[in-house]
């Protein structure tokens, strides 16, 4: 079986970019061949790791617009996808260039949805390439049921709608944490107003301070818009135990010095943080945002709260820093729920789907 990702840039740092190099790592050991074709490669080095066997290939040195360039990418590409058996558009809004290798080859088309499908700009690339891969794709993958019954719903369909979630790269722990390590709270992602981390400061400011002055907040993630809001609001609330920290390369530390991870997105794709915090072990409280959080916890595996509920979040967070005992049944609850997105389970079900997919015929 021979496979291509299609890509918009391999060497940009974010969660489609992540999850894609992995997915593909877990399958180079199970298929012939996995290359990963960039529409526009600005780099030849790639933030997240790449096997060693999966080839990586480029339509362009420099950056396009999607909508400008449909014909001639489109048809470069289908150049190149002819020669798979399977062509993975991974982000529906590389859809807009799947015409050519969905119309006039013998290539399986999937597309491959990272995002929310309820947060889209009209008219934008993404809005197009939506409304192209419910019409030219063989499949369609999502990582929710929830953004499944919404591209049901949406889009007028010439295929089947599956759920794939994202595995986790964090390995699951073997016991659940019994003990405090730093009495710290994280939170990890992109400092953008998606992320809600003025919510999560919010929540964190309206804690008794006699309660949360012997713990710290650290946020974890790559430069943003937000960041220099961020740090207005922390000065202006007065509190001085928060930490707005920088990209780390080696995540599973970060998860291993931790003893609560919080997710307080306005929205999400899916919510890979979670999964990855839950399989470190970590008890996990996040607001029940579309779409991912409230179907990863499903009311037992954490704390799910109304979405953007500050007090809420603040009430959870107090609880969980406060009680050791609820911490240690919500560690042993994370790491039970985390086995479902093991990177075994998730590549398994991957190479199931694609062989069904190709003898579907």
């Amino acid at each position: 079986m021979r496979i291509l990702f299609i890509i918009n840039n391999l060497a940009a740092i974010g969660g489609t970019e992540r999850v894609t190099s992995h997915v593909a790592n877990l399958l180079v050991a199970k298929v012939s061949k996995v290359d990963i074709l960039s529409i526009h490669q600005t780099s030849l080095n790639t933030f997240f790791p790449i096997d060693n066997n999966v080839g990586q290939l480029s339509l362009y040195t420099h950056e396009i617009s999607l909508l400008k360039s449909i014909v001639p990418a489109s048809y470069k590409l289908y150049c190149i996808a002819k020669k798979y058996d399977v062509a993975i558009f991974s982000d529906t809004q590389m859809s807009l260039l799947s015409g050519f290798t969905a119309l006039f080859s013998k290539t399986k088309v999937l597309a491959w949805e990272h995002f929310n499908s309820t947060i889209v700009t009209r008219f934008g690339s993404r809005w197009f390439g939506r409304k192209l891969a419910a019409r030219l794709s063989d499949l369609v993958v999502v990582l929710t049921k929830q953004d499944q019954s919404s591209w049901q719903a949406k889009y007028w369909l010439k295929n089947q709608v599956k759920v794939i979630p994202n595995p986790s790269s964090i390995k699951l722990k073997d016991k659940a944490i019994n003990e405090l390590r730093t009495s710290t709270v994280i939170s990890v992602g992109r400092y953008t107003d998606q992320k809600g981390f003025d919510l999560l400061i919010q929540s964190w400011a309206a804690i008794d301070e006699n309660i949360r002055q012997a713990w710290q907040l650290k946020i974890i993630g790559p430069n943003g818009s937000a960041k220099p809001d961020l740090v207005r609001q922390i000065e202006m609330l007065g509190i001085n135990n928060v930490v707005l920290a920088d990209t780390c390369e080696n995540m599973a530390a970060e998860y291993d010095n931790a003893d609560v991870y919080v997710m307080s997105s306005r929205y999400e794709g899916f919510g890979l943080t979670l999964i990855e915090a839950m399989s470190s072990g970590l008890p996990v409280v996040a607001f029940d945002c579309p779409m991912g959080p409230g179907e990863i916890i499903d009311n037992q595996y954490g704390i799910i709260v109304e979405k953007e509920n500050t007090s809420a979040l603040s009430e959870a967070i107090s609880q969980l820093i406060t009680d050791k005992a609820l911490r240690y049944n919500l560690s042993e609850q994370s790491l039970l729920r985390a086995k479902d997105f093991s990177e075994q389970s998730i590549a398994d079900e991957w190479q199931s789907t694609l062989i069904n997919f190709i003898e579907k015929g």
